[in-house]
């Protein structure tokens, strides 16, 4: 795919996969191409990676607009960490669709909003920030354009500095942090309340950590 950029381009990021074989559960193989009129990742601003792909969501998932994870890797198909618009070095990565955000605004200002007002209370490598960053692109799909779409990095325990858990000599789990995620819209993630049965409990536990 050859691209005109000039400085006030957005960001081109073109997805070579077979698309058809794309689905949520399991990462397809891949290539991403990113061509960045501003060359935060060096050299002539045009950068190819392997990688793996799969769908992104639940709910947003039957818009024909989908949203993508991406998933860096080496040669011979190993994680690996990469630093892509200068925004931080990790391995996974976020391409939101934005399907029903008509004005394409609402996460990233949401997030960039939270940024601004809140961090985690302790150091981190990444100035004790809890919430994503990212901006917009347009998105290729093996060279045809698919949109206006948000990359983002992901809310997980390397942003947070949290280590996983780990096992002692008893068999007892040592709890060094723990990232709650809500799977289903219950009372806690509506922020209405706490039941124990919820699915942020069952997360943990699946974890093999225990809440006291």
């Amino acid at each position: 795919m050859k691209l005109q950029l000039h400085e006030q381009s957005l960001p081109l990021v073109n997805l070579m996969v077979d698309i058809d074989h794309v689905s949520k559960p399991t990462y397809t193989p891949a290539f991403v191409e990113i061509c960045d009129p501003l060359k935060r990742m060096g050299g002539d601003g045009v950068t190819l990676l392997a990688c793996k792909v799969k769908y992104r969501g639940n709910t947003s998932i039957r818009y024909d607009k989908k949203s993508f994870t991406i998933q860096v890797v080496d040669g011979q198909g190993e994680e690996l960490n990469a630093n892509l618009f200068g925004l931080r070095r990790d391995k996974t990565w976020v391409l939101d669709a934005m399907a029903v955000d008509r004005i394409r605004m609402r996460n990233r200002v949401n997030f960039d909003v939270w940024n601004a007002m809140s961090r985690v209370p302790y150091d981190t490598e990444l100035d004790r920030r809890n919430g994503t960053v990212g901006l917009l692109v347009e998105l290729f799909i093996n060279g045809e354009y698919h949109g206006l779409y948000c990359f983002t990095d992901k809310v997980n325990r390397k942003l947070l500095d949290l280590k996983k858990p780990r096992v002692d000599d008893k068999g007892q789990p040592i709890i060094r942090g723990v990232l709650y995620k809500g799977r289903e819209w219950s009372s806690a993630t509506r922020l209405r309340g706490y039941e124990t049965d919820t699915t942020w409990q069952k997360k943990v536990e699946r974890m093999g950590t225990r809440i006291s």
